[in-house]
């Protein structure tokens, strides 16, 4: 059974037939006069030479149509592009500054934003979490910092980071108080010492915890955490009082220093 493609070629065949013969043909009829008027060896030749030439040109005109289908079916390539064109320009897209310059409404631009959330990364929340962290769970204690700076920046409205700074720069202490001994006898006095950066954070920090435990309400522990904050920026906190008690030692011992 043959294919559609060779069908369709068959079936165009006959309109692309061509006799080419390199000298005069002989036809059947010729043939058969020449046989009538006596000549009846050139018959047989010339019905061979006649079949051959259009079996011949048969093949030609199927192979011709052949190709043509197939150069039909196949498509044509893309175009290549020169190295001389210009390459096309690229989809425009909407900037930043585009989105800079829309207008806005200037009571909107005026308001503070909605959500301030601290990053999780800063040196004081990690000191903080630190110094929160019990039996080693360390996701738990960065949780609960987070939690009581959402509810700082609930109750007040403000960015939650400088506040706590806030907090913990009025409670730091300036210095401490150590116990020495004399070199002779058992008399043991109190001498004050300075504080760095680190040891005042961190003294400020534990006496706000303690507050939010002992003195604050509240059901959960980032609540109070949040409350006491608010409590030490307000002044009516219980770590201020330490502070001063402290440095009011610090001032009554300051004859004990090292001269």
């Amino acid at each position: 059974m043959l294919s559609p493609l060779r069908q369709h070629a068959l079936r165009a065949a006959p309109r692309f037939v061509r006799t080419v013969t390199s000298g005069p043909t002989t036809t059947g009829q010729d043939a058969l006069g020449s046989t009538q008027n006596g000549d009846a060896s050139t018959l047989p030749g010339a019905l061979r030479r006649n079949g051959r030439a259009k079996t011949r040109n048969s093949k030609d005109a199927f192979r011709a149509v052949l190709a043509s289908s197939r150069a039909a079916a196949q498509p044509s390539p893309p175009p290549v592009p020169s190295l001389t064109d210009a390459p096309p320009p690229p989809p425009e897209t909407p900037s930043f500054a585009s989105f800079a310059s829309l207008p806005e409404d200037d009571a909107a631009a005026n308001q503070p934003p909605l959500m301030n959330i601290p990053p999780a990364q800063d040196p004081l929340l990690h000191l903080f979490a630190s110094t929160i962290l019990s039996h080693g769970h360390r996701a738990r204690a960065s949780r609960t910092v987070s939690r009581a700076m959402l509810h700082l920046h609930a109750m007040t409205r403000a960015p939650a980071l400088p506040l706590l700074r806030r907090a913990v720069e009025l409670a730091a202490p300036a210095c401490k108080l150590v116990s020495d001994r004399l070199l002779r006898g058992t008399k043991v006095v109190m001498r004050p010492r300075p504080l760095n950066e680190r040891q005042r954070t961190k003294q400020a920090i534990k006496w706000i915890v303690e507050d939010s435990l002992k003195t604050v309400p509240g059901r959960h522990f980032d609540q109070r955490l949040a409350k006491a904050i608010i409590k030490v920026i307000n002044g009516d906190s219980s770590a201020l009082e330490k502070k001063r008690l402290q440095h009011e030692a610090a001032m009554n011992n300051r004859g004990n220093l090292d001269r």
